[in-house]
Protein backbone atom coordinates (compact mmCIF):
# COMPACT_ATOMS: atom_id res chain seq x y z
CA UNK A 1 0.00 0.00 0.00
CA UNK A 2 1.47 3.37 -1.04
CA UNK A 3 0.20 5.21 2.04
CA UNK A 4 2.70 3.33 4.16
CA UNK A 5 5.65 4.05 1.89
CA UNK A 6 7.66 7.26 2.30
CA UNK A 7 7.35 9.74 -0.54
CA UNK A 8 10.57 10.04 -2.54
CA UNK A 9 11.17 13.23 -4.53
CA UNK A 10 13.40 13.07 -7.60
CA UNK A 11 14.67 16.39 -8.92
CA UNK A 12 16.56 16.91 -12.16
CA UNK A 13 17.75 20.04 -13.95
CA UNK A 14 17.26 20.57 -17.66
CA UNK A 15 18.93 23.09 -19.96
CA UNK A 16 18.44 22.43 -23.67
CA UNK A 17 18.73 18.73 -22.94
CA UNK A 18 15.25 17.47 -23.71
CA UNK A 19 16.60 14.29 -25.31
CA UNK A 20 18.71 13.37 -22.30
CA UNK A 21 15.99 14.36 -19.85
CA UNK A 22 13.51 12.28 -21.86
CA UNK A 23 15.77 9.22 -21.50
CA UNK A 24 16.15 9.92 -17.78
CA UNK A 25 12.37 10.17 -17.29
CA UNK A 26 11.84 6.93 -19.23
CA UNK A 27 14.30 5.16 -16.93
CA UNK A 28 12.55 6.56 -13.85
CA UNK A 29 9.24 5.21 -15.12
CA UNK A 30 10.70 1.71 -14.76
CA UNK A 31 11.30 2.10 -11.02
CA UNK A 32 9.21 -0.42 -9.12
CA UNK A 33 8.88 1.86 -6.09
CA UNK A 34 5.77 3.85 -6.92
CA UNK A 35 5.46 6.50 -4.23
CA UNK A 36 7.59 9.05 -6.05
CA UNK A 37 7.22 12.55 -7.36
CA UNK A 38 9.42 13.91 -10.12
CA UNK A 39 10.43 17.53 -10.59
CA UNK A 40 12.10 18.80 -13.75
CA UNK A 41 13.57 22.26 -13.26
CA UNK A 42 14.19 23.91 -16.61
CA UNK A 43 16.83 26.65 -16.59
CA UNK A 44 15.37 28.85 -19.34
CA UNK A 45 16.06 26.50 -22.23
CA UNK A 46 15.72 27.80 -25.75
CA UNK A 47 14.17 24.43 -26.58
CA UNK A 48 10.72 24.30 -24.99
CA UNK A 49 10.51 21.82 -22.11
CA UNK A 50 6.72 21.63 -22.53
CA UNK A 51 7.13 18.56 -24.72
CA UNK A 52 8.49 16.74 -21.66
CA UNK A 53 5.33 17.58 -19.73
CA UNK A 54 3.21 16.36 -22.66
CA UNK A 55 5.09 13.04 -22.79
CA UNK A 56 5.28 12.63 -19.02
CA UNK A 57 2.16 14.32 -17.61
CA UNK A 58 2.85 13.24 -14.04
CA UNK A 59 6.07 15.26 -13.74
CA UNK A 60 6.17 18.62 -12.03
CA UNK A 61 7.73 21.02 -14.53
CA UNK A 62 9.24 24.16 -13.06
CA UNK A 63 10.41 26.79 -15.53
CA UNK A 64 13.16 29.04 -14.24
CA UNK A 65 13.58 32.32 -16.10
Amino acid sequence: MMDNLPLVSIITVNFNGNEITDLFLKSISEITYKNIEVFVVDNNSTISPDILKQKFPTINLIKSF
